[in-house]
């Protein structure tokens, strides 16, 4: 459908009518129901065509991902001056920052000692890392980590926060990384990667954060999953 067309134009071009019937027609009271069926109905058919053109022509392409030297943040961002060991300095955090990102952040910090450096990802856009996946409708899409960390035992760790079940495509990412991770282990016998969706688990005033190696159905039942502490990844 041309946006820069109007119906009439549409009616004049297809049908052979001339704009006053067809003026008739659509401003006929007994005819307007039909009408927005039909435009609704033409509508839902173009927006599906769309998404499966989109998909069949979607192309992948895997191309290296470096750390940018610098970052532009809009005023949803502010800057957080006890954060030391985020790659760029000075560290500017979303104002309405994710509950469980900004505790893992914290725990982050504590444990310095054990980290080289780690960086918040972006959510969109070629300048952040992002892992290609099948979402649940079937359809190819970016997945953004939240966090990536470079520990001091040289590990490289790709981690997303979540809550349970807050996400329901939280599987379908955390598969997709996981088979990412294999990939990079299986082309270098010397890679070290670990990662996957990190969820947070409060038992009485401790909050713990925990991941899963394994490939995974649900986030909600986190039987076998790690504890992640920073001293013993690896």
């Amino acid at each position: 459908m041309n946006s820069g067309k109007t119906i009439f134009d549409q009616l004049m071009l297809f049908l052979p009518w001339y704009e006053f019937k067809a003026r008739k027609i659509l401003l006929c009271s007994q005819n307007q129901q039909r009408v927005i069926e039909l435009i609704t109905a033409s509508l839902e058919h173009y927006e599906t065509w769309q998404k499966e053109r989109g998909n069949k022509h979607k192309r992948i392409v895997d191309t290296l991902w470096y750390i940018p030297e610098e970052r532009y943040y809009s005023e949803i961002y502010q800057k957080q001056e006890q954060v030391e060991w985020h790659v760029l300095e000075p560290f500017y955090e979303y104002k309405s920052v994710f509950s469980p990102e900004k505790a893992f952040s914290e725990l982050l910090e504590k444990n310095k000692q054990y980290i080289e450096w780690w960086y918040k990802n972006g959510d969109k856009g070629k300048e952040n890392f992002s892992i290609l996946y099948t979402n649940g409708a079937g359809e190819l899409s970016l997945f953004y980590v939240d966090f990536i960390i470079r520990f001091k035992n040289g590990t490289t760790g790709l981690f997303d926060t979540e809550t349970k079940r807050s996400d329901s495509e939280a599987p379908q990412k955390h598969n997709a990384l996981i088979a990412y991770i294999e990939k990079k282990k299986n082309s270098d016998a010397d890679a070290k990667f670990v990662g996957g969706i990190n969820i947070p688990e409060s038992i009485g005033n401790v909050v713990s954060f925990r991941f899963c190696r394994n490939r995974i159905t649900d986030t909600n039942d986190l039987t076998g999953w790690e504890f992640f502490k920073p001293a013993t990844i690896n």
